[in-house]
């Protein structure tokens, strides 16, 4: 069942680079384009989507060369102090809540839109390229995907503070890389649903984890290098 552009304005329906109709979110709402730059309006995700399909071996790569890096920079790290880049650790979880909170906010209303719009059934089985994942939404959903290679630097950080590495921390790293690669090269439809709920979590957990490393007050917290 394709997604039904009748209630659409003409203008705001376009053709993205595999063939498929879509509707620009910010010309559909042009209220919150002004929100968004002229890069993210009509973002054709075809060239990056294609190019990962042809290489599937590349989140798998990065698994086993992130595993093995641990299992070396642990070693390294034995019989060495722990370093203290406290600074450049708020940096990174600075960098990556900012990230995320815009991400939330570029892939949210879409989804709000989506579920108050077409039926249960298009937002679970209609195709995604039409739903969500091409124009600006689509650009931030690409996004978030290929993010999950950068965040496995938050291990980085663990071992070279000789922080302890528990096996949630890196399992859940490596499992959502590949699941993140699969759903999106798979074209899977309910990919947006993961997509806001992860955004919206690390934009919090994030931040949680920048203002945590500077509080002085707290007491009992988390460990800010999960």
């Amino acid at each position: 069942m394709s997604v039904v552009f009748k209630d659409i304005p003409k203008e705001c329906i376009t053709l993205n680079g595999l063939g498929i109709n879509f509707a620009e979110f910010t010309c559909v709402h042009p209220t919150l384009a002004k929100l968004y730059l002229p890069f993210e309006k009509y973002y054709d995700p075809a060239s990056t989507l294609l190019w990962m399909q042809d290489r599937p071996m590349i989140p798998i790569w990065a698994c086993i060369l992130y595993a093995v890096l641990i299992v070396i920079g642990r070693s390294y790290m034995a019989n060495r102090p722990a370093y203290s880049w406290r600074k450049v650790l708020a940096a990174w979880n600075f960098s990556l809540s900012l990230f995320s909170w815009i991400g939330a906010f570029r892939t949210a209303p879409q989804l709000y839109y989506n579920l108050m719009t077409y039926p249960l059934r298009s937002n679970m089985c209609d195709n995604p390229a039409a739903l969500y994942g091409s124009g600006s939404t689509g650009l931030w959903v690409q996004l978030f995907i290929l993010s999950k290679f950068p965040e496995l630097l938050d291990t980085f950080f663990i071992v070279i503070h000789k922080k302890p590495l528990i096996f949630l921390h890196w399992y859940h790293h490596i499992t959502v890389l590949l699941y993140c690669w699969h759903s999106y090269v798979t074209t899977s439809p309910s990919g947006l649903f993961f997509v806001v709920m992860n955004y919206s979590v690390h934009a919090v957990m994030y931040g949680y984890y920048c203002e945590f490393i500077f509080s002085v007050h707290a007491v009992t917290a988390p460990s800010p290098f999960l």
